[in-house]
């Protein structure tokens, strides 16, 4: 981590006021993943209402902690945050979806039309998709 960059445990006591202050108890960890600051969080019960549909609610707690902790900076700093591994898990099924996809092409010869998807999982699944040879998107 650049040395002028803040330490990701202020991140962390931002993340778990600014959660605590909307009614969420949390427990929060934060540390350096190389180019981007990781937030995990984990509020039990609260998880689904924070994730939100599809993930959009985790996608804006993305931004904001994103802003935050690029105060006062003329770059926005990156910052990933999960709650529950649910990232990790989208991923996966992504991935597994891509697969099903590329398995209708083959077999139908036709192409398949995905439902409209946020960029981050069009790039997963064009990511998936990439190393199939017999296959584009």
């Amino acid at each position: 981590m650049p040395e002028d960059y803040p330490d990701p445990q202020e991140l962390a006591g931002f993340a778990r006021e600014l959660l605590q202050r909307m009614g969420f108890k949390a427990q929060v960890e934060a540390g350096w993943g190389g180019d981007a600051y990781e937030l995990k969080i984990h509020a039990g019960e609260s998880d689904e209402v924070l994730i939100g549909r599809r993930g959009e609610t985790l996608d804006a707690l993305q931004h904001v902690f994103a802003k935050m902790v690029s105060r006062g900076r003329e770059e926005l700093l990156r910052v990933r945050v999960d709650v529950s591994e649910y990232r990790q898990r989208r991923t996966s099924e992504l991935e597994e979806h891509a697969m099903e996809l590329a398995r209708q092409v083959r077999e139908t010869g036709r192409e398949v039309i995905t439902e409209p998807m946020p960029a981050a999982e069009r790039r997963i699944i064009h990511r998936t998709l990439s190393e199939l040879p017999d296959v584009t998107t």
